[in-house]
């Protein structure tokens, strides 16, 4: 059955009735099982990230080597 793309207009065969985009357009429109399952699985930054990497520069600038614990009591967050 011959369709029309509703997006870029190209014509297309499909088997089914309710087909409305070409493979190009319905590709760049959906993600990949694949890619779907990676953004899912990213890591995400918890605040124990964000506050470890504060720590981190902060010790960077002013030449220290505080631990957790020590920069915690300091600045009591």
């Amino acid at each position: 059955m011959k369709r029309m793309c509703e997006i870029c207009g190209e014509a297309f065969e499909s088997q089914s009735k309710r087909k409305k985009r070409c493979p190009v357009c319905d590709y760049m429109l959906y993600k990949s099982p694949l890619e779907k399952r990676a953004a899912k699985n990213k890591p995400t930054e918890s605040a124990l990230d964000k506050l470890l990497g504060e720590i981190a520069e902060y010790n960077r600038e002013h030449g220290t080597s505080l631990s957790y614990g020590q920069y915690v009591a300091k600045f009591g967050m």
